[in-house]
């Protein structure tokens, strides 16, 4: 499986996600510009289908992005792409895997821990919170999934993002 293919952007219009967070330039906003971009690709239909998705669209917040196939395996959905920064976070890239290649206790395994209500209503979820993540760091979150499908009608797919920061001791209190 040719995770990467399709998927590729400029390096140069990628923003780094943890950096960006930092600065406070994408943390807010990541879930609300993926959802504007979603919406721009609704159409006539319910909800756009995977091939609307164009990641040059993206770029900025492409490192954020996953994308989650429910075809795949009839069990559970498989991980068809997952940006730098998940990829970087995890130590390995998911891509291939079903979704509990990824511990729960990642930014990857809290975004995606809902995907079962976006399937079966067909509506984006977006979330966010505390967690302590596998390193002991405890991550504030927030992330998206919205319904993708092929045929406008079953939800095949998903496209998600999520961005984190680590609290640090002070802002813990």
């Amino acid at each position: 499986m040719l995770c990467r293919k399709g998927y590729e952007v400029d390096d140069r219009q990628q923003i780094d996600g943890a950096s960006a967070a930092r600065s406070g330039g994408l943390e807010r906003r990541l879930v609300y510009r993926l959802m504007a971009y979603w919406r721009s690709k609704n159409g006539e239909d319910s909800f756009p289908t995977h091939a609307a998705i164009d990641p040059s669209e993206i770029a900025e917040i492409w490192s954020n992005i996953m994308v989650i196939d429910l075809d795949l395996d009839e069990n559970q959905p498989v991980w068809i792409f997952a940006g730098e920064d998940h990829v970087k976070e995890l130590g390995f890239d998911p891509c291939g895997k079903g979704l509990d290649a990824v511990p729960e206790n990642s930014l990857a395994g809290q975004a995606t821990n809902y995907w079962k209500n976006v399937r079966d209503r067909a509506v984006p979820y977006s979330i966010g919170g505390k967690f302590e993540r596998f390193d002991g760091n405890i991550i504030l979150y927030r992330s998206i999934l919205l319904p993708l499908s092929d045929d406008g009608v079953r939800v095949n797919k998903m496209l998600g993002g999520a961005n984190y920061r680590i609290l640090l001791e002070d802002d813990q209190g």
